[in-house]
């Protein structure tokens, strides 16, 4: 199965035919219509935009499977995804945050492996597992991350007072 990248969720329910408020992760949030969507399961989501909202990363979405707001309801904070191979190939120095996902992690004296990546609005963040199996969240800026290669990311570890 082809790795799945999240790119929106489903947030709420938008008058009574179905419609839905769909939020996109994109950088240029109007790009989650130039791909196809999917469920986590793979399978396609196929819908069309029908309005905007005050919000540019949030807009209006009729899904073609979704057609009551009783349906709609059942997709509340539902995720979104896209299909890796769908995204463009990028300059070789430039990278997608979600293919540092299992790349070794050097800080230091400790080794581990990037577990999970986010971005809650402020930046995207790593979380990192380190051997000793304790997880520690690292901002993924210049300040901490100091170098990428082929198949490691040297790090900074932040200081805590």
């Amino acid at each position: 199965m082809d790795k799945l990248i999240l790119i929106g969720k489903i947030l709420a329910t938008h008058g009574l035919n179905g419609n839905v408020k769909l939020e996109s992760f994109c950088e240029n949030p109007q790009d989650i219509f130039g791909y196809t969507l999917y469920n986590n399961k793979g399978e396609a989501m196929p819908c069309k935009q029908v309005g905007k909202t005050s919000n540019p990363t949030i807009f209006l979405v009729k899904f073609d499977n979704i057609n009551s707001i009783d349906e709609a309801k059942e997709y509340k904070n539902f995720e979104i995804f896209i299909k890796r191979k769908d995204l463009k190939e990028l300059d070789k120095n430039q990278f997608y945050i979600s293919d540092l996902i299992g790349k070794k992690v050097i800080a230091d004296t400790k080794n581990g492996v990037v577990d999970k990546s986010y971005n809650y609005g402020a930046g995207d963040v790593i979380e990192v597992k380190w051997n000793d199996g304790k997880i520690e969240s690292i901002p993924f800026n210049e300040t901490y991350i100091k170098d990428i290669q082929e198949d490691v990311i040297y790090i900074e570890l932040p200081t805590y007072i």
